[in-house]
């Protein structure tokens, strides 16, 4: 949703040199997405004390909150895809490693706080990303089935956890480059870099008893595009041929079709 990487980085590398630790930029990289204890321990070592281990995380999260006050970004297009989407009654949820102070100055920072109908936080899970348990626990409180949500992620581990959720990934390349994030269904380059769009084969298919396969990713597609109305139904269709596996361009068109006159019906009941 907003450009927080360097906050994050710069939060950390203050935190950590108090402790005697130069935290580099590579090293936050591998980390980016993952939660505090991850990099604590990578940090530190595992022998950090309790008390030690909470104070420094009370630390880092005050220190990224007095960074990015005032700072926030929002990502090109996050805005208008997420109001679209609250505009047309389509549920949204935050999954996020942060915890939930972290998770509200950048809703509320941006005004997009009451377009989000849950939110879950690392600190409600066992394990973090790549674990799933996030990404489950957001689908849990919206009520809606895992294979039936669509995640937008900037982060390896963070697509990782998607996939292995059982949810389809569009992975936006705003923070490590789009190459790294190439397990998603569909990596979107940052659009200040003039990068175009990765080819990702829509091989990644779904069971459905519709008389045949359908590729799972391609009728969400079609959905979005119905419903949001941000990319042209003749450009993203053109989008979907240029990159599809040869031969499979009838089924995919067929996806996407059955996706967006489903999402046309929703725009027509509301």
């Amino acid at each position: 949703i907003a450009d927080t990487c360097d906050y994050h980085y710069r939060a950390w590398k203050e935190v950590f040199a108090e402790h005697g630790f130069n935290f580099k930029k590579e090293d936050f990289m591998q980390f980016f997405g993952r939660r505090h204890d991850t990099i604590i321990r990578f940090g530190l070592g595992d022998k950090v004390p309790e008390e030690q281990f909470d104070a420094i995380t009370e630390n880092k999260q005050q220190t990224y909150r007095r960074i990015i006050t005032g700072n926030i970004t929002a990502l090109p297009g996050a805005l208008e895809l997420i109001r679209s989407l609250c505009d047309n009654g389509v549920k949204q949820a935050i999954a996020s490693s942060a915890p939930f102070d972290n998770i509200r100055i950048i809703t509320r920072g941006l005004g997009i706080e009451s377009c989000f109908q849950a939110v879950a936080s690392g600190i409600e899970v066992k394990d973090s990303k790549p674990d799933p348990a996030v990404f489950l626990l957001a689908a849990e409180k919206l009520g809606a089935a895992p294979a039936n949500c669509i995640v937008f992620e900037d982060a390896p581990a963070g697509v990782a956890s998607a996939r292995a959720a059982g949810m389809t990934c569009v992975a936006v390349a705003s923070s490590v480059d789009a190459d790294k994030l190439t397990d998603a269904d569909l990596v979107e380059p940052d659009p200040e870099s003039g990068q175009r769009v990765v080819p990702i084969p829509a091989t990644r298919i779904a069971e459905h008893e519709l008389g045949r396969r359908i590729v799972a990713n391609i009728v969400m597609l079609g959905a979005l595009t119905a419903v949001t109305g941000v990319v042209s139904e003749e450009a993203m269709r053109k989008a979907i041929l240029e990159r599809v596996p040869k031969g499979t361009e009838e089924l995919n068109m067929k996806a996407f079709q059955m996706g967006f006159d489903y999402g046309r019906g929703l725009v027509v009941e509301r």
